[in-house]
């Protein structure tokens, strides 16, 4: 890839998708689904399968509806 400002042998490539995730998989919580906050505290409560309640448990994860999906990189990729 070439730029257009300057001559450079570097190139970053950003990559990302956007699509609509589905909430039916999240059951009686659904309505939580789109809210990772009351989500989290929900799952408080749940019976978790034991790697989902090591990763719950850790802190480090945020579960929810598409919670981070490649947003990143679409939003990186969009013109300035």
């Amino acid at each position: 890839m070439k730029g257009t400002k300057v001559v450079s042998n570097k190139t970053v490539v950003l990559m990302g998708h956007m699509d609509t995730v589905g909430i039916d998989d999240y059951n009686h919580l659904k309505d939580k689904a789109c809210y990772p906050d009351q989500l989290m505290e929900a799952l408080k409560t749940e019976e978790l399968p034991p790697q989902v309640e090591n990763d719950f448990q850790s802190g480090e994860y945020l579960f929810g509806r598409g919670i981070l999906d490649m947003k990143s990189g679409v939003a990186s990729t969009s013109p300035c």
